[in-house]
């Protein structure tokens, strides 16, 4: 049941991703993901998270560039909280889907 659940959310990532990446071709700097991300903060925050969860299956985007953009829309406490949940929502994903 939970590998359903993390193989759904994944396509669901990849198509939200696959949109973004039609209008915003660039997501390789800091500043075109905070163009990407909503106004809303509770949007924004799943955004990110599902940002984290593409970068985990994904080797060659660099999450450093999550940390920036995360850092730019939120500050610091409220945004090291996301890059923290992120970093544990993508292992966790990564752990469900691929072992």
């Amino acid at each position: 049941m939970v590998r359903i659940a993390s193989l759904t959310a994944l396509v669901g990532v990849i198509i939200y991703v696959a949109v973004s990446l039609k209008n915003n071709p660039e997501l390789d700097l800091s500043e075109n993901i905070v163009k990407l991300v909503s106004p809303n903060s509770i949007i924004a925050v799943l955004e990110f998270v599902l940002l984290y969860i593409l970068k985990g299956i994904s080797i060659v985007f660099p999450s450093a560039v999550l940390n920036v953009a995360t850092g730019m829309v939120f500050d610091f406490p409220f945004s090291s909280l996301i890059s923290g949940l992120g970093i544990f929502v993508e292992y966790v994903m990564i752990w469900q889907v691929f072992i």
